[in-house]
């Protein structure tokens, strides 16, 4: 048995043994094994803490309370929980659910409520009704 490589999908117990891992999965199942940038919980096997200034795009594993202490990140839910950087100039994510995107400052969905779709930069205002870039 060794550490792994993240992303590598292996049993929630297997990557919990591996020090500053975070598991998508539950207990008895498999699922990505990520780096936590804070502590893990060992019973949920999510990070618990998150460092909000990491220069990682996106934490894995993450439980949406610990994404929302941090005011430059969004929690998305969709691919097992991750806490993005908010976004700038020009940038864009795919496969984000619309209401997640729009948890930022300068971020537009292409799609409505609901669904999920590209989340893009915006450097004019959101209207929050359609969530689109004005």
């Amino acid at each position: 048995w060794k550490c792994y490589q993240p992303p590598s999908t292996v049993l929630f117990e297997d990557c919990l043994k591996c020090p500053n891992m975070a598991s998508s999965a539950v207990p008895g199942e498999s699922g990505k094994c990520s780096p936590c940038s804070g502590t893990v919980d060992p019973v949920t096997g999510k990070c618990d803490t998150v460092d909000c200034d990491s220069s990682d795009v996106e934490i894995g594993g993450v439980t949406q309370e610990s994404c929302s202490q941090c005011s430059n990140r969004f929690y998305s839910s969709h691919l097992g929980g991750r806490c993005i950087t908010c976004m700038t100039s020009d940038t864009y994510r795919k496969s984000v659910p619309y209401e997640e995107c729009l948890k930022c400052p300068h971020q537009s969905s292409d799609v409505g409520p609901g669904q999920i779709g590209t989340c893009r930069y915006c450097a004019g205002t959101v209207n929050p009704t359609t969530g689109k870039c004005e």
